[in-house]
């Protein structure tokens, strides 16, 4: 099993329209089943932004359902891949890219042995690098605590 530590950024460059909707997805979550959102994802995986979620768009749960890795909507048109506390409805961690995706199909975000997101006109815009036959995200097996700077995703061969 490879474990690859990842770095997010912190808020302070992320729009304040972000932070906006953030707030806005306590609502908005409090009517979606966590059980229904996977702790798990396998090679093949792919997902694209749905256009009719105006927040959070989850794509990988935690096994305690606190926590939660997808795609959260920022100025109506572009998507930031983030790790959100579900109760609390913050933003704790989201990807290093140089710009933000639109939140639109050709976006998308696929396991390939990598965590891949990319755009067909700007191509990979984050990646884990890594070759794996599968993706999860546990904060208790990786010592995730709100304070701690990674938070690993583990992937893990078969």
């Amino acid at each position: 099993m490879d474990t690859l530590g990842l770095h997010f950024n912190s808020l302070s460059w992320i729009p304040l329209l972000t932070i906006i909707s953030v707030v806005c997805i306590n609502t908005w979550w409090s009517s979606v089943d966590a059980s229904t959102v996977p702790q798990e994802r396998f090679r093949g995986f792919k997902a694209t932004p749905n256009s009719s979620i105006s927040s959070f768009q989850p794509l990988l749960s935690d096994s305690t359902g606190n926590y939660s890795l997808g795609f959260l909507r920022v100025n109506k048109n572009q998507l930031n891949l983030v790790v959100l506390h579900i109760q609390s409805s913050e933003q704790l961690r989201s990807a290093r890219m140089a710009r933000l995706p639109r939140w639109a199909d050709p976006t998308q975000l696929f396991f390939n042995g990598s965590l891949v997101l990319s755009d067909p006109h700007t191509g990979v815009l984050w990646s884990t690098q890594t070759d794996g036959d599968r993706v999860s995200w546990d904060p208790i097996l990786s010592g995730y605590t709100p304070s701690s700077t990674p938070i690993q995703i583990q992937v893990k061969y078969i």
